[in-house]
């Protein structure tokens, strides 16, 4: 019978370890994972056999949505498109919670680790609600009440993959009845995006500020951040993102990959990010879904 190891410390990861070849990942009990989920915001399956088909059930089994990722720069593994590598490369990635800058921002990432790195090569994670409770009053007064504003042109293939469809006439009619065309102008072949979200905010599971967004993935020093922005266009002022950037790091850890590990994280709570990566023959599948629970 699988069993679980519990974290001692705000670096570890809930871990449900295989007792055996014989432990199924769907025998897992779902009351546990959930429960680890909604208080940890992450939880590390271990030693069990996975495989691409084994992955997409237990992604189902505690899903209600899935979601295709529109990057260009993952290749696809299942047959849907939905099972894709990580970004390829191996540049360091700085700390996002994924999808966070558009409406369709899943609550959950979902990394298989096929090959483990022999060394380095980590994959971060930074607790948006330890960072939040971390900021000194100077910076929460400057965020509190504050809202990100992320405008710009994308492509229509970006909305088409997101929204599951390549009929430009069904895309049109999706937008005109959900929540989206609020955000999203279609414009020929260009969709102009218009996404406004709070800097702080409670997350699925979190009801406390937490800071999960692309700030620091998109900071680059001495250069203004110009996406995103503060609702009224101006930038956000870089002594402020210096100083997340600082907390930031006290708050954040690397995932110490082994052979099939398979994690699933709270992307509404947890940003993330990627350490160089030195050996490359590191292999992770990822994965985006809404809960079910």
């Amino acid at each position: 019978m699988p069993k679980l190891l519990e974290p001692r410390s705000w670096h570890e990861v809930p871990t449900i370890v295989a007792d055996g070849p014989n432990d199924e990942l769907l025998s897992v009990n779902r009351d546990t994972v959930v429960k680890q989920f909604k208080v940890h915001g992450l939880v590390l399956f271990r030693s069990f056999r996975i495989g691409v088909e084994n992955f997409q059930a237990l992604v189902k089994a505690y899903s209600k949505t899935q979601i295709s990722y529109p990057g260009g720069q993952r290749a696809p593994i299942s047959v849907d498109g939905k099972v894709q590598t990580v970004d390829v490369g191996a540049k360091s990635i700085p700390l996002h919670s994924e999808l966070s800058h558009t409406p369709f921002r899943p609550d959950i990432c979902w990394f298989y680790c096929v090959k483990a790195p022999t060394r380095g090569s980590e994959t971060t994670l930074c607790d948006g609600s330890l960072l939040a409770s971390m900021l000194p009053s100077s910076v929460l007064d400057l965020l509190e009440g504050k809202v990100l504003r992320y405008r710009r042109t994308t492509s229509i293939t970006f909305l088409e993959r997101l929204l599951g469809t390549t009929d430009a006439a069904i895309l049109r009619e999706l937008l005109a009845i959900g929540s989206y065309s609020r955000w999203y102008e279609i414009r020929g072949d260009e969709v102009r995006q218009d996404f406004v979200t709070p800097v702080l905010y409670n997350a699925t599971f979190v009801h406390k500020p937490v800071f999960a967004n692309n700030i620091i993935h998109n900071f680059r020093p001495k250069t203004p951040l110009l996406y995103p922005t503060f609702d009224d266009g101006s930038a956000i002022p870089e002594h402020l993102i210096v100083d997340i950037c600082k907390i930031a790091e006290r708050c954040t850890f690397g995932v110490q990959w082994r052979d099939q590990d398979l994690l699933m994280f709270d992307n509404t709570r947890f940003m993330h990010g990627r350490r160089t990566v030195i050996d490359t023959q590191r292999t992770i599948w990822t994965h985006f879904s809404d809960v079910d629970f």
